[in-house]
């Protein structure tokens, strides 16, 4: 569409001020030259908008006057909320009580049942902690019941768990070589999964990672009797637990006074610590 140009609108002044003929004659010639926006199409513009609001009925012209004769908004979230409780309510009453057939005596864990598994829920509230599973092993109940055939199959087990083997009790290198011995071990294998959306997945995974373990452990190659276990990530969770609970920290009189050797520079170290014990 072209812009009206210079003498468009000088005739356009011109029919607004001339009479109905020269009016008449001036469009005519405004419509010859070229073409211009035309009234027409904001008339109906106006018309259209005026039929969708009479058809509205939200239309603020249309509101009644409140005659204060009905609950104001906050009374009727009041009203909702009051709605909710007597439905827990009845809930509790009349429901709950249909589940005592289902009722079951707890029976504790044989000693065949090794596998223990970890679930948390919201009470039906969606959140993204409620599909982690976590799996828990006994090392001792493991190794008392036979799945790992020989003393090399334990220790290639722990060898493979890595950070999974959590202790219950501070690393011990009781061996000559400075190799942790099978008995000393206490603790548990953690085996943890989030990555599925269902936890009956992540229940799953777990599961049959354990069993991959078990059978990794038995097989006669590779041999890792020669490789030691890992005791740095149950170091760093003693050191954390250290950090933030501020007990065994190092002073002065823990400081080996064999390192000092003899003479009087032994002696003039070992007054502050001394001092301090």
């Amino acid at each position: 569409m072209s812009l009206p140009t210079t003498s468009t609108m000088r005739l356009a002044r011109a029919a607004l001020r001339a009479p109905s003929s020269a009016a008449s004659s001036a469009t005519t010639a405004i419509a010859g030259s070229s073409r211009c926006f035309s009234a027409c199409t904001v008339a109906a513009k106006e018309a259209r908008r005026g039929r969708e609001g009479a058809d509205d009925p939200m239309e603020l012209d249309k509101t009644p006057k409140f005659n204060y004769d009905d609950v104001p908004t906050l009374g009727h979230q009041i009203l909702q909320r009051r709605r909710q409780m007597l439905k827990y309510l009845r809930t509790i009453e009349f429901e709950m009580p249909k589940l005592e057939a289902l009722r079951q005596p707890y029976k504790p864990p044989t000693p065949s049942q090794l596998l223990r598994f970890r679930f948390q829920h919201y009470q039906g509230e969606a959140h993204p902690a409620s599909r982690k599973v976590v799996l828990y092993v006994s090392v001792q109940a493991l190794f008392a019941s036979g799945h790992l055939k020989t003393e090399a199959a334990k220790h290639k087990f722990l060898v493979l768990a890595g950070q999974r083997l959590h202790r219950s009790r501070p690393v011990s290198l009781a061996g000559p070589d400075g190799t942790e011995r099978l008995e000393d071990i206490e603790g548990e294998i953690v085996i943890s999964c989030e990555r599925m959306p269902n936890e009956r997945q992540n229940m799953k995974w777990c599961s049959d990672t354990f069993d991959k373990l078990l059978a990794e452990a038995n097989a006669p190659q590779p041999d890792l009797s020669s490789i030691p276990i890992d005791p740095r990530p149950d170091l760093v969770r003693e050191a954390k637990k250290r950090t933030y609970a501020r007990k065994d920290k190092p002073k002065l009189r823990d400081f080996p006074q064999h390192w000092l050797g003899g003479g009087s520079g032994a002696a003039g170290a070992a007054k502050p610590s001394s001092s301090q014990s």
